[in-house]
């Protein structure tokens, strides 16, 4: 019996653990608005998005 692994991109792995072990990863999907993001771990797509989709609406 083969048995494989999925996560989502929440999950707090390397990129190289999954990879190694072949482990699927599965995107989700973050909504502002009309505007929805899929996170696919990629941290510079993540950044535009939320600097682009909430600017000023932040906390601080």
């Amino acid at each position: 019996m083969r048995v494989g692994l999925v996560v989502d991109s929440a999950c707090d792995l390397p990129a190289d653990f999954l990879r190694a072990h072949a482990i699927t990863l599965l995107p989700i999907s973050v909504r502002s608005d009309l505007v929805s993001f899929e996170d696919r771990r990629d941290p510079d797509a993540t950044l535009r998005f939320f600097r682009e989709q909430l600017g000023d609406r932040a906390h601080h």
